[in-house]
């Protein structure tokens, strides 16, 4: 008797507590998620209204922006080495490098997040949600396992620089072939304003090349 309470107290009673807060903890992180970037979006919008265009502002863009695309070609041709060795290796008979996925992105870290005085530390963890490194990557893969959006190397050309209505506003203050990913980071992202990006520097990005294979 004492052990059928028992049980039915441990899966009955317990078991759907524990489901029920579960349940709320999921909704509790989809609510702090949403509006958590909520905030960072109305923050950037402010930001970036009151951005000053001065001639120092205009060449810290313009040499960050040069600088990431030089990081792009650098994927690129990381990418493309490992791509050509690996099909080096499959047409030399060593199947387990097939299906193979190359990924190549940068990556954005805060050396020292105590040197944004424009930012609140409430905002850190938001912001680290809301970046997505991949928002522009590229992918390689197995020309029989290919389902990648870029289909072909020579693709990439293509998605260099984007030209969106973020790049044009830019182009108006005098910052020239805004790289795909200064217009990820700063338009799809939401993450960080103008006021973030000029005060940071070449320390703050770095490349990372992933090699995933599928069995």
């Amino acid at each position: 008797m004492k052990e059928s309470i028992y049980y039915f107290f441990k899966y009955h009673f317990f078991g759907k507590t524990r489901s029920f807060i579960k349940h709320i903890y999921r909704k509790y992180v989809l609510w702090y998620n949403y509006w958590s970037e909520k905030r960072l979006c109305k923050r950037q919008e402010r930001h970036n209204k009151h951005f000053r265009w001065s001639k120092e502002n205009v060449e810290k863009t313009n040499y960050l922006n040069q600088y990431l695309t030089n990081l792009m070609e650098e994927v690129y041709s990381d990418c493309v080495a490992l791509k050509k060795q690996h099909d080096k290796w499959i047409s030399e008979g060593k199947s387990y490098y097939k299906n193979y996925e190359i990924i190549g992105y940068i990556v954005h870290t805060e050396t020292d997040p105590d040197n944004y005085g424009i930012r609140k530390t409430n905002f850190t963890e938001a912001q680290d949600y809301v970046t997505d490194n991949k928002a522009w990557c590229i992918r390689l893969s197995d020309p029989e396992f290919c389902k990648t959006e870029l289909l072909k190397e020579n693709q990439f050309k293509n998605y260099r620089w984007w030209g969106t209505e973020f790049s044009a506003t830019l182009k108006e203050h005098g910052v020239e072939n805004t790289c795909a990913f200064l217009d990820s980071f700063l338009n799809v992202n939401k993450a960080y304003s103008l006021k973030d990006f000029v005060r940071m520097t070449e320390d703050n990005f770095c490349k990372n090349i992933e090699v995933n294979y599928v069995y």
